[in-house]
């Protein structure tokens, strides 16, 4: 198989995929370009990567924390700012921000995420993350099993343990950026969940943009797995 351009990774093929910590099951539709990650460290360590962006891309991360945020349940919350701006909303009845996490008001019903879309040229948000799980009516974590869909159709089924764990995705096509996560609860019993949404930008800011966007680039070693279809 070739090396995948400026990295040592190589690239896999669907059929070649096999189970890399708590990831047991993927599944990429239309794919181009998509890296899932179940690690932060990992997922942060990617965009240092040479080659991984056009030369001159500046990349960046940022992270919305729900440990602060006001009881809230509704039809749709939203927040974060320009590229790292989103919508939380439910498959059925209400999403609430509650017990440190957003969540969906009823067991066993899917949790949504839209971002804002960026003209692709100057870049966007290309990483996407969270640390998900499942909350009981007493906030407690429980475990279960989650299908974790991107908006280019990128998709992994993920176990998460009785405390939330992370996974999240990065899109290394320029032109394609992420504008929604989609978390589909395998095990109905419980509220699908996340503690923390985590946001990575690439791409070309306007003038002045890099101040806007107030964050340092983290980044970290370890390992990864990439999928071209």
């Amino acid at each position: 198989m070739p090396a995948e351009k400026g990295t040592g990774m190589q690239q896999q093929t669907l059929a070649l995929i096999g189970t890399v910590g708590l990831l047991t099951g993927s599944s990429f539709a239309g794919v181009v370009s998509t890296v899932a990650f179940n690690n932060l460290a990992e997922w942060t360590a990617f965009a240092a990567e040479p080659g991984i962006f056009p030369a001159g891309w500046t990349t960046a991360t940022s992270v919305e924390n729900f440990e602060s945020k006001r009881s809230l349940t509704q039809p749709s919350i939203s927040g974060g700012l320009g590229w790292s701006s989103w919508t939380a909303s439910a498959g059925a009845g209400d999403v609430t921000q509650e017990f440190g996490a957003m969540s969906t008001a009823k067991s066993g019903t899917s949790l949504f995420f839209t971002f804002g879309n960026k003209p692709a040229a100057l870049g966007g948000l290309h990483g996407i993350g969270g640390d998900f799980g499942f909350i009981d009516a007493s906030g407690n974590y429980q475990p279960g099993r989650i299908e974790i869909t991107l908006s280019n159709g990128a998709a992994v089924i993920q176990d998460f343990t009785a405390k939330a764990s992370f996974a999240g995705f990065w899109v290394i096509d320029p032109e394609v950026t992420i504008t929604g996560l989609f978390l589909k609860p395998l095990d109905t019993a419980y509220a699908v969940s996340t503690t923390n949404l985590y946001f990575g930008f690439a791409g070309v800011p306007a003038p002045g943009a890099c101040a806007l966007l107030g964050i340092a680039t983290m980044f970290a070693s370890g390992r990864r797995r990439s999928v071209n279809q």
